[in-house]
């Protein structure tokens, strides 16, 4: 839209709103549609990034701009990893967390999404029952 760009997109009056919470869990953001690609495995190079024409694609919003509200905010960051990201993509990530988001801003990292569950509602769950 006019006067968002990959610096800034987004709106001042929702980060007036959103900087009132002390962390930021993206849960929907991380794992966008993965929950339906059953176990694929998802790769670094596979994921959305910001010059992705959407950020509604199945790999979620871009690592990027979920670390950028962060550091624009001062939340905390919590990002959730695809069950069955590759181990390149969890050095990408890191890599990419070590490199921009603030010192004084806390990342927390869940794997998966309550990965305790089981049947339908919780690939990530079946995942890791499978290979246990």
């Amino acid at each position: 839209g006019e006067g968002y760009s990959e610096a800034q997109p987004f709106h001042p009056k929702w980060l007036d709103y959103i900087s009132q919470f002390s962390t930021l869990r993206f849960m929907s953001w991380s794992m966008g549609g993965v929950r339906s690609e059953k176990n694929r495995r998802i790769t670094w190079a596979q994921r959305t990034t910001p010059q992705t024409n959407s950020q509604r694609e199945a790999t979620g919003v871009s690592m990027e701009y979920q670390i950028q509200l962060c550091n624009m905010v001062g939340s905390n960051c919590w990002l959730n990893v695809p069950h069955a990201a590759s181990e390149h993509y969890m050095r990408g990530l890191a890599e990419l967390v070590h490199r921009r988001l603030r010192t004084d801003v806390l990342i927390y990292i869940e794997w998966s999404n309550e990965p305790w569950g089981t049947g339908k509602a919780h690939p990530g769950g079946n995942y890791a029952l499978k290979r246990s």
